[in-house]
This record gives C-alpha cells, structure tokens and sequence, in this order.
C-alpha cells in the first residue's frame, strides 16, 4: 500500500437500506457477494471488484449509493488501482477511476455532484514507502492538490480523503519531521485552510493532525 496513516483494512461491505459501510478482514472468491444479517437489522453485504478478490477497501460512499474505493494491497506488482462502484453493485458495476499516467491510486471520496478526490503515486517500491499527490476529478478532469509547503517529508505524502457538496476537499500533507497537518481544499476557489486543534501552538510544535471527512456544514472529522 501507498505510505499513509490510514489503517490497513481487508475486504469491504455495504449495509443495504442505509448504506452504512463495515470492513472485515480477508475473503475468498467464493464468499463475494454473500449477504450476512445482522442484529441491528441491516444486511452486510461483500463487494470484491473480481480483478483482486484479496484485497479491496470500500472508503467513501453518497447520498445516490456511489462508493469510491480501490484495490490492490500495495505490495510491489500489486498496486492500489481505483473505482467506484455503483447500485447494483455487480462486477459490471465497477467504473475505473486512476490518476492519468500514476502507477497507483486510490479513490478515497465523493460527493452527490459528481467529485471524487484521493491520492496517486509514481512508485510501488517493495518497502511500500511511496511518494503521495493529492488529488480531485470532476468532469472528467484530474487535479492534482498538494498543500503549498516547503517542508515536505521526503518522498512527499500529500492526500485528500473526503470532500462535501460545495466542493470543500479534506485531507492532509506530512511534513519534514514527520508530522501530519491536516487542511481543507476549497475547489472553486483553489484555496487552503489549516485545520488546527484549538489551543494548540502552530508550525512544528502542533499536534499531528489528519483531516479525514467533511459534511455540507463545514464540520471535520479526523484524528
């Protein structure tokens, strides 16, 4: 996988009705597709793109049921290549979706308006320690979206990891001291915004701080 703080994660599912998402661990060829009940009354449901039944992660999913994800584990000749994954959720369901000329991307999320945003990288080294450049598609337009710093960790980590319906992009950069620094990306207006922990000093004596999701009201979530 590409250099990232995210968690490792195996197979993915979608809860059908509220398309909650679940992630387990590892699935075989033959337990794609099954749904499982659950107590709470949603049904878990396994969707493996069948070009690589060992490895996908579902990470983003809108209010039409469109899910951004990837697959492929990272490993060196196994690199993360994107999607999305569409209702009814069949293997012809699955839409390609790779930065132009990137050895490797995910697709990390989306919004009701046709944006997705992610990350994409030139390398698959066998240490699995990859440079990252953020990332948003819309149109049928890839942008690349690095936060302007000239204190980049080497190689460069830069991701976006979710994006709302005014087009307002979450993510974040490391940098040099290996720490993250969480931010927003305004598409319309190509302009960053720190996100910052209240209180807390700036530049290197901050906290590492990764901006994961945005809703429509301007609220981040993160750790």
């Amino acid at each position: 996988m590409m250099k990232t703080s995210l968690r490792r994660l195996g197979m993915a599912a979608v809860a059908s009705g509220a398309l909650a998402l679940t992630l387990a661990g590892p699935a075989s060829a033959s337990t794609a597709g099954a749904s499982t009940p659950n107590s709470s009354g949603y049904q878990f449901r396994t969707l493996n793109d069948a070009r690589d039944v060992t490895f996908n992660q579902l990470l983003g999913i809108n209010n039409e049921g469109v899910i951004a994800g990837y697959f492929g584990s990272g490993a060196k000749g196994h690199p993360n290549k994107g999607y999305r994954l569409f209702p009814a959720y069949g293997q012809g369901n699955y839409l390609n979706e790779n930065f132009p000329g990137s050895r490797q991307t995910q697709v990390t999320g989306l919004n009701d308006l046709g944006v997705t945003v992610g990350f994409w990288s030139t390398q698959n080294n066998a240490n699995m320690v990859n440079n990252n450049f953020g990332f948003y598609s819309a149109d049928g337009r890839y942008h690349t979206v690095n936060f302007p710093t000239g204190d980049n960790a080497s190689p460069q980590v830069d991701q976006l990891l979710g994006v709302n319906d005014h087009d307002v992009a979450v993510g974040f950069y490391t940098n040099a001291q290996g720490s993250n620094r969480g931010y927003t990306y305004n598409i319309g207006t190509r302009s960053f915004t720190r996100v910052l922990v209240p209180g807390a000093p700036g530049g290197e004596a901050g906290p590492s701080l990764t901006a994961t999701a945005i809703n429509n009201y301007g609220d981040v979530g993160g750790g």
